[in-house]
């Protein structure tokens, strides 16, 4: 490893996430990590590890690696985000779906905008409105909120008619969507500004 070390040099070094760095070099984009990972420099872009996964984009199209540096979903989707409770949003055809870790695309891509899950939930736009689906891609929350975030401590923050509430996991608002600004729960307590 000390030896590897030595001999890599690189343009680009993020922070780390999941003991996992995205490095640059030239302008291609690869790993390092402290458990011997080392995927080399050969992807147009990459994001960060998340759940044994990251997405790669090669060719303009994006796919998933794992902590091996091998291929674990092709690169086939027109863009994609992070692996959270096991799904992550995929893009293609203009609409957005979830996969699974294995490739399979377990919620079709019917959606005009979406967010990672969290609490089993996650927050899927359409018609301009946002709501919140579960992991089987059932509606749970219809869209009608100008904004929605994931779901922290039983509660999302959401958006209407300029203002934010929180609502819970059956689409209920528990605070009314009054304030001019808000924070996500956090130990029970959220910060808001009103004016």
């Amino acid at each position: 490893m000390e030896q590897l070390l030595s001999t890599l040099r690189f343009d680009r070094m993020t922070a780390a996430c999941a003991g996992v760095v995205t490095v640059r070099q030239g302008d291609f984009y690869g790993f390092f990590g402290g458990d011997g990972l080392y995927a080399p420099c050969v992807w147009d872009e990459a994001d960060y590890f998340r759940e044994g996964l990251a997405a790669v984009r090669r060719g303009g199209k994006w796919g998933f690696i794992d902590r091996r540096g091998e291929l674990a979903v092709p690169c086939v989707w027109e863009d994609a985000g992070i692996f959270e409770e096991g799904l992550a949003w995929v893009r293609q055809d203009g609409k957005l779906g979830f996969v699974s870790e294995r490739g399979e695309l377990v919620i079709p891509c019917v959606w005009d905008g979406a967010g990672h899950f969290s609490e089993g939930l996650a927050q899927v736009k359409r018609g301009g409105r946002w709501g919140f689906i579960d992991r089987r891609g059932e509606m749970v929350v219809p869209c009608v909120w100008d904004e929605a975030s994931p779901f922290i401590d039983g509660m999302a923050m959401v958006q209407q008619n300029g203002k934010w509430g929180f609502a819970d996991g059956n689409g209920e608002v528990v605070i009314p969507c009054v304030w001019d600004e808000a924070f996500p729960f956090e130990s029970g307590l959220a910060q808001v500004r009103q004016g």
